[in-house]
């Protein structure tokens, strides 16, 4: 496919669309190891990307560690450069927005959801119950179907009333490369 459908069912090429921001949410304050205190919930904004949507071109975002069990929300930030308007379709709590414009040269955002329980764990550790675990590294590849559940605004990741238009392509746990310094 090298066309996205939007809600009004208009094909947006897929080459039409930069990746600008990556939002994390669920990030907790730490202690002096680094370690989650839990306590209020912030959102990791990383505008320092790769701004391919191809697969091949990996984008690194340094997160701190969650809390055990829990899900973490995110949201992928999107440029539409094509010289249409795309439009959206999606929830703002309980209320259904309905033909969200966005014009070329404007953003929008994706969300999607990751759940530790549904990770490929590769570290050779005993299982661990965190989506992000401290001195590890986490590889998430999103799958994006269409363009119609889409936000206008910044989504508030840490509403339980969001919806979900990134699916989970694959999802592991894996070990950290090591570098040597001189």
């Amino acid at each position: 496919m090298t066309y996205l459908l939007d809600k009004a069912n208009n094909e947006i090429a897929i080459g039409d669309l930069a990746i600008t921001g990556v939002l994390v949410g669920q990030q907790c304050p730490v202690d002096f190891q680094f370690q989650s205190k839990g306590g209020d919930a912030y959102t990791i904004y990383d505008s320092d990307i790769v701004s391919s949507i191809n697969a091949s071109d990996p984008t690194h975002t340094l997160v701190l560690e969650t809390q055990e069990e829990e899900t973490v929300n995110v949201a992928v930030e999107l440029q539409n450069n094509s010289t249409y308007d795309i439009v959206l379709d999606t929830k703002v709590g309980e209320e259904d927005v309905e033909g969200q414009i966005v014009p070329p040269g404007c953003k929008f955002y994706l969300v999607g959801q990751l759940n530790y329980a549904n990770a490929e764990d590769v570290t050779g550790k005993p299982t661990h119950k965190k989506v992000f675990l401290q001195d590890e590294v986490t590889e998430v590849t999103f799958t994006v179907n269409d363009l119609k559940l889409g936000y206008y605004v910044i989504p508030p990741l840490s509403s339980s009333g969001l919806v979900f238009s990134l699916g989970v392509k694959d999802w592991k746990f894996s070990t950290p490369s090591s570098a040597i310094l001189k």
